[in-house]
């Protein structure tokens, strides 16, 4: 780094985009909106700042990552913040937010300015920059582009199955799941793909309903229990 942009990285990082006195400062909302844990959203923050440090220094346009942008989102909110002291103060130039306009030519566009911009970012700061902010570009303009807002009060959410999580489970895991998705046929009635002989479980009273949907709990529990053990996504 050249004396100048030694200079500028030590502003933006001196820079908190919190209010000192602020009860729900921008941090906690972020993490809020996005349910992201309070370690994982500062450090997507400290990655927000090293994307506006090459925003300046770069020498060619920049594009975000999905997580980056709603930071950025977030930031451009508090506008005497964003607009009365980062840009004019801590970057000195003005940092405008420039969505795409849509269509096969701007999506191959803003995809070499996000590959530029990984690359410039190994150049500047010597090292690769974190998967899981910093997402390849498959799936930076693939699966995040279905990030949508959605109302916890009124809506559960349940993430949906990945293949992903099976193919990194164990022999062993991989055994008690299929073992849990046999249980779940039989106690969910579903059984009589395998055998005509056996009753719907759905018709059972008392104490057989009751000891049914036991089971049924006991296999819940151990399926979470078995993707959670497989190493799966935690920076959220």
């Amino acid at each position: 780094m050249k004396f100048q942009q030694a200079e500028l990285y030590q502003r933006i990082q001196a820079f908190s985009l919190d209010e000192i006195d602020a009860y729900f400062p921008l941090s906690k909302r972020l993490a809020r909106d996005n349910r992201w844990s309070a370690n994982y959203t500062q450090r997507v923050i400290d990655e927000y700042k090293k994307f506006a440090f090459l925003a300046v220094v770069a020498g060619h346009l920049v594009t975000p990552s999905e997580q980056i942008d709603q930071v950025w989102h977030m930031h451009l909110i508090y506008t005497q913040s964003y607009w009365g002291e980062f840009c004019p103060k801590v970057l000195q130039m003005q940092l405008h937010h420039s969505p795409t306009r849509g269509g096969s030519d701007e999506d191959r566009t803003f995809k070499g300015w996000y590959n530029k911009t990984l690359a410039s970012y190994k150049y500047f700061f010597g090292y690769t920059p974190p998967a899981d902010i910093w997402p390849p570009t498959q799936i930076r303009f693939g699966r995040d582009l279905h990030v949508v807002r959605v109302n916890t009060q009124q809506n559960w959410i349940i993430p949906k199955p990945s293949l992903e999580l099976v193919y990194k489970l164990s022999l062993k895991r991989k055994s008690i799941l299929v073992l849990l998705c046999l249980l779940g046929l039989k106690v969910t009635g579903c059984e009589p793909l395998l055998s005509q002989n056996i009753k719907n479980q759905f018709n059972f009273s008392g104490l057989k309903f009751f000891t049914f949907y036991i089971l049924i709990a006991i296999a819940i529990i151990s399926f979470a229990y078995t993707l959670r053990g497989s190493g799966g996504y935690s920076g959220g």
